[in-house]
């Protein structure tokens, strides 16, 4: 693989700098160089924000909680610098407490999260300091950094093409993508901005600056309870002892007017309640997910049996034991419990994936090829869905087309796991690709 030199890599840094373009920061009214415009932070989250609902396990099944974040989120994104964006509030079925914004208004909190609350204000706090975020353009921001990177890395690909190499190709474009959305890392003076935009937000929507501090107390109280359980969200949003304090003195300072403000709880605790009842079961979850992950896979079937018994109608608890039935190759089960998962959810990614494949296995190609199609729609391009659709293929006499499923995840694993070299293993025994 040829290596660019320092001067090289910095001169395409600075042509990248040079293509984008100054804009006003909304919130400061400061010039910031910024390599996105506007129009194009629009589409990155009307693109990604379906993907990274998905990769968050899908939305909660609970429309009164819903649609309570839906109404909170929006009537403090109307007090905001940025009122006309196309805000979109879901909460997603991730156990895991964290809460993230895409850029374009795009926001989630997870019912890990959103279980911890105690009331409207609470919930209305953490939102505010997602909008803030992308008031900000904090994302934004982070993405333009992104970009000069991927300049470098785009270049290197474009070269190692020239020279007959494939690069990883779309097939994980977008997942990656993706993923780097969900993890944004915001910087302490990024995270004391939004603190800061925060409490303005949800004070001029008429809740109490109160609950902000109260938030923060209670999750900084919570991760010491339950070390490792708040990784996400704290590598993302850093907690620290200074912003704790900063917001405790806004409150006693420019909020202390604010803070004697009735605490809305009757609607929320409504609307939180079957997440309450549910969090048994989504425990016993957590624990399957670290006994699989350790391999001891009849452990992890268990403890999912009986989440799917204290919450039958749950879609990505019957998704996510179908994936553990299917990896003790016990496809018949698979095949009914996700079956089940589709008919409560049908835009469910995982649950068609798993399907998908428990029905390759069964061969039953034509009902696979129909539950990877459904799960192409929700997510285009990823890895397994190509893999066993060039399987369904191979088996079916189309080699021209299992080859094109096959190149999709050579390129992608370049070759290696399981997949990467059954791809082409195939590959070379049909002649699309040769041995060197």
């Amino acid at each position: 693989m040829r290596r660019f030199s320092a001067g090289l890599a910095a001169s395409l840094l600075c042509a990248a700098l040079l293509s984008g373009g100054c804009a006003t920061n909304p919130v400061t009214g400061k010039s910031q160089v910024v390599l996105i415009s506007e129009q194009q932070e629009l589409e990155m989250g009307k693109q990604y924000y379906p993907l990274t609902t998905q990769m968050s396990e899908g939305v909660t099944p609970h429309a009164d909680i819903q649609r309570l974040v839906q109404q909170v989120g929006l009537k403090m994104a109307q007090s905001s610098e940025r009122p006309n964006l196309p805000w979109e509030f879901n909460v997603v079925d991730d156990n895991t407490p964290n809460a993230y914004a895409l850029p374009g208004g795009k926001i989630s909190i997870t019912r890990g999260l959103v279980s911890k609350m105690q009331s409207e204000d609470q919930l209305a706090s953490v939102l505010a300091h997602e909008i803030g975020h992308v008031t900000a353009r904090h994302s934004v921001v982070a993405a333009s950094r992104d970009q000069l990177l991927g300049a470098v890395i785009g270049i290197g690909g474009a070269v190692m093409d020239s020279q007959g190499v494939a690069g990883a190709g779309a097939i994980s474009a977008a997942a990656q993508v993706g993923a780097a959305l969900l993890t944004t890392k915001y910087s302490r003076d990024q995270e004391r901005q939004s603190d800061e935009l925060g409490m303005k937000y949800m004070t001029a929507a008429g809740y109490n600056p109160r609950a902000f501090v109260e938030t923060m107390q209670i999750l900084a109280a919570a991760a010491r309870q339950e070390p490792g359980k708040f990784d996400t969200l704290f590598s993302s949003h850093p907690m620290t002892s200074e912003r704790i304090e900063t917001a405790e003195k806004r409150l006693a300072g420019s909020y202390a007017d604010s803070a004697s403000r009735p605490v809305n709880t009757a609607a929320f605790d409504r609307a939180i309640s079957p997440l309450k009842s549910e969090a048994p079961a989504f425990a016993l979850a957590d624990e399957a997910m670290a006994l699989a992950q350790r391999r001891q896979l009849p452990e992890a079937e268990q403890r999912l049996e009986r989440a799917v018994r204290m919450v039958p109608n749950s879609p990505i608890l019957n998704a996510l034991w179908s994936d553990t039935l299917y990896d003790l190759r016990s496809f018949d089960r698979a095949d009914q419990i996700s079956d089940r998962a589709n008919a409560l959810n049908p835009s469910l990614f995982v649950a068609r994936l798993i399907n998908g494949a428990a029905n390759y296995q069964l061969r039953n190609h034509q009902e696979s090829i129909e539950q990877l199609r459904a799960a192409e729609r929700l997510i285009p391009q990823t890895l397994l869905v190509a893999f066993f659709a060039g399987r369904n293929l191979e088996d079916t006499g189309n080699r021209q087309g299992a080859a094109q499923q096959y190149m999709k995840v050579a390129q992608a694993t370049q070759g290696k796991g399981e997949y990467g070299q059954y791809a082409v293993a195939r590959l070379s025994e049909w002649g699309y690709l040769q041995q060197r």
